[in-house]
């Protein structure tokens, strides 16, 4: 089956969007990227998961082009499976990532009552050296996690956090910023008090200041906390 969704991919294939594609993820060589819209992929992998043969794909090892790798995430979201076994099919998937984009279109929500689980799933990735496992985790909390009962522990995670790369710094910032929006008090205070590396604290403000829905007043005062 991977050689023929291969044949699909490289038909249509748009040269233009390759290199619009290639900017946005800058650490994958061009030659593994084919220039496919994500629309088009999401509805080949929502095909692909109809079919009773959908674990084939799965089951193949290789992934020539980025593409086929966004393919075999969406897949796994979209299939008609247990929380248990769509985790268990994660932990397969999460190693072959080695970009912002697809990790950050693999990830998914769950529903409340999944939420344990998911959680007990993502926090040994937030411990990882791998960077783009630790975006996984962060990108997670920020789909599914931004909640009075877990923004303790997820500061407390954030904080313990040492890995350098700008997509792991840049996910927290992110989630920060939405912290802010959707829990104020509890987030300005952790802004007044953190251990943050400068970077990280600083980006986390910016992007808040940078949001619509924060009044001109308390951008103000938030930019008196950059460091």
């Amino acid at each position: 089956m991977q050689i023929e969704i291969r044949n699909q991919l490289l038909q249509i294939a748009d040269p233009s969007l390759k290199k619009f594609n290639a900017k946005l993820i800058p650490n994958i060589q061009s030659n593994r990227i084919l220039g496919i819209r994500l629309s088009v992929l999401r509805t080949m992998a929502k095909d692909i998961a109809k079919k009773t043969d959908w674990l084939t794909y799965l089951a193949d090892n290789e992934d020539m082009y980025v593409e086929e790798t966004f393919v075999r995430g969406f897949i796994i979201n979209y299939v008609k499976i247990s929380v248990e076994q769509r985790l268990m099919l994660a932990a397969t998937f999460v190693p072959r990532i080695d970009n912002w984009a697809v990790c950050d279109s693999f990830c998914f929500s769950v529903k409340k009552n999944e939420k344990p689980l998911l959680w007990e799933f993502i926090k040994p990735y937030l411990h990882s050296d791998k960077p783009y496992e630790i975006r996984f985790g962060i990108i997670e909390i920020l789909k599914n996690f931004i909640e009075n009962q877990y923004i303790s522990d997820v500061f407390e995670i954030f904080e313990n956090i040492t890995n350098s790369d700008y997509y792991v710094r840049m996910g927290i910032a992110w989630t920060l910023a939405d912290f802010f929006i959707k829990l104020p008090d509890l987030t300005l205070n952790f802004l007044q008090n953190n251990n943050l590396n400068v970077w990280t604290h600083n980006k986390s403000i910016q992007k808040i200041i940078e949001s619509r829905r924060v009044d001109v007043q308390t951008k103000d005062f938030l930019r008196t906390l950059k460091r």
